[in-house]
């Protein structure tokens, strides 16, 4: 009994190693296939940030900074959003772009741009959720001094997200990381087509459904990689503003 327990316990690690060792093969060889679903994943999640960081950093101010008739309940509905499951969001846009819906003449189905749409749903509501909690635990006194200086308007809103910038940095990584990591969406909206739609995420799904375990590492080590990369930058621009 012990003896085939740890001959399936080394069946299972030596099944890993070969997965991880052809994967590193597959990234080394340029394979097509893998790299065309790594510049898929960077067009449409730069795209999505790009959208979600226009809209998300100037409403997330406001948010935060003003106090208006229906705030607290436009925080809490923002707040619930932060765990909205990407499936949901996956089935209303595509309900939208698609040829029954309002927007179905756009031909956004099955395209980059229309997944965008979904992932900026899903990434809106983190930008807007830490950027308003940034600018509401700001120092009031700061507040007071730009306002005493005669600070107002764009001055007022750059001034502010400087002094938050480190919260508002951390707020877009967390949002590029829901982004990147979500398949729901992207499978919905972009029907995983290859060559075309495809992104790392439902590619590893694809690969691990179809038993090539070995390409879905390699795209795992991609994915690790993107990940590392942000963070590192992260850091980096951390240490430049500080210093």
């Amino acid at each position: 009994m012990r003896g085939r327990l740890f001959f399936r316990r080394w069946r299972f690690l030596d099944y890993l190693a070969d997965g991880f060792f052809k994967g590193i093969s597959l990234i080394f060889s340029m394979e097509e296939e893998v790299w065309t679903a790594v510049f898929t994943t960077l067009k449409l999640s730069g795209l999505s940030m790009v959208v979600t960081l226009l809209l998300g950093v100037p409403g997330g101010f406001c948010l935060g900074y003003f106090s208006f008739p229906g705030k607290k309940i436009l925080r809490v509905t923002v707040d619930t959003l932060l765990s909205i499951p990407t499936v949901v969001v996956g089935l209303f846009v595509y309900a939208f772009i698609s040829n029954r819906g309002p927007l179905g003449q756009y031909g956004l189905l099955f395209t980059i741009p229309g997944m965008a749409i979904g992932q900026t749903i899903l990434a809106l509501p983190i930008v807007l959720a830490l950027t308003a909690s940034a600018v509401e635990t700001m120092d009031s006194r700061l507040r007071f001094t730009l306002l005493t200086l005669g600070a107002g308007g764009k001055r007022l809103l750059l001034s502010t997200l400087w002094e938050s910038r480190h919260q508002i940095l951390l707020a877009a990584v967390t949002a590029y990381g829901r982004v990147t990591a979500e398949v729901g969406v992207s499978m919905m909206i972009g029907g995983n087509i290859k060559w075309h739609t495809r992104t790392i995420t439902t590619a590893i799904t694809l690969e691990t459904g179809k038993g090539e375990f070995s390409t879905g590492v390699a795209l795992g080590l991609l994915l690790l990689a993107l990940s590392f990369v942000l963070n590192w930058s992260l850091a980096f621009l951390r240490r430049r503003t500080e210093s």
